[in-house]
């Protein structure tokens, strides 16, 4: 029996795993992923059971990159503030009453 195939990592400041170079965080996202899919193919599905590492990120607190399940258009719909249109901007700086 082979041993785990694990890529190295160390503890974020904000208490998660992370890498410090983006080819360890993307070799450990590969690994993650074949996990992920070795899992729903034992269960028989591959739907929406399981979620699947599907991008590295930044840390905001830390220095080390993590992983993260969630896509760029989900992180940006939650995370970017709507920018206001003309009309709000003006009622905003008081130069229209609204």
């Amino acid at each position: 029996m082979a041993g785990k195939k694990v890529v190295a990592f160390e503890r974020c400041a904000c208490g998660k795993r992370g890498w410090a170079d983006e080819r360890d965080a993307d070799k450990a996202l590969g690994r993650a992923q074949s996990k992920r899919r070795r899992q729903m193919d034992s269960i028989g599905s591959r739907r929406g059971v399981v979620k699947v590492e599907s991008r590295v990120y930044p840390c905001e607190v830390g220095d080390l990159l993590h992983l993260t399940s969630e896509s760029r258009r989900e992180y940006n719909d939650r995370v970017v503030v709507p920018t206001l249109t003309w009309e709000q901007w003006q009622i905003n700086e008081g130069k229209v009453a609204a």
